[in-house]
Parts: C-alpha cells; sequence; structure tokens
C-alpha cells in the first residue's frame, strides 16, 4: 500500500468545512475535517459507530453529549457509539483526523465535502 501524507488532506474553503477522505472501508472510515474560524458542525451522531478524534491544527470547542471541551492541537478523543458530537466554535483554522468504525452504512457519512 503506498504512504498518504496528511498534508495532502488539510485544505480549508472560505464558505464551507471541508471532508477530505482518507480511507472509506467497510470496517473503517477516516477523513480529515477541516473548519475556519465561523464555521460549524452540528450536533450529530454516528449510527453506533466508534469515534476517534484526534486533533492535527487549531482552536476551538468541541461539544460531546453537551459538555463543552477547549480545543487544541495534539488532543485525542475517544466517543462512544451512542455519544453526540458537535464543534459550534472553531477560534483558529482548525482539522481534525476523524476515524469511524465500522464505517456507517449511511453513505452521506461517506461524501467528501
Amino acid at each position: 500500500m503506498k504512504p498518504k501524507w496528511l498534508s495532502e488532506y488539510i485544505v480549508y474553503n472560505d464558505e464551507r468545512l471541508t471532508k477530505k477522505i482518507i480511507y472509506a472501508e467497510p470496517d473503517m472510515l477516516m477523513f480529515v475535517l477541516n473548519l475556519k474560524p465561523g464555521q460549524k458542525l452540528p450536533r450529530h451522531g454516528h449510527e453506533n459507530g466508534t469515534l476517534a478524534i484526534q486533533i492535527l491544527a487549531g482552536n476551538g470547542t468541541i461539544k460531546i453529549n453537551d459538555t463543552p471541551e477547549r480545543l487544541e492541537s495534539g488532543q485525542l478523543y475517544y466517543l462512544a457509539g451512542t455519544d453526540m458530537l458537535e464543534v459550534p466554535e472553531v477560534t483558529e483554522n482548525l482539522s481534525l483526523l476523524v476515524t469511524i468504525a465500522p464505517n456507517p452504512s449511511n453513505p452521506i457519512f461517506r461524501q467528501p465535502r
């Protein structure tokens, strides 16, 4: 397998967040979410899939089950299948490496933005 470089998936857009898919396999979905200040990720779940989130760059606020936490580069988060996720505030260009297992059955999760 050829290596992939995270830098190729860190792409910001002034109009909306970007979602750059790295791997989309039946047992796992991996992508980078990129948000600029003022952009938000609405509250949502992941079909009972387990999530691992690594903050690659930037700052903001994450809410897991309505509990806010400050985001900083280098942090890791683990979300159980029933947890709800939201990014209500971005204060510095933010890039999140997200892994969901298994890959959700709803095709909306596999669509890049």
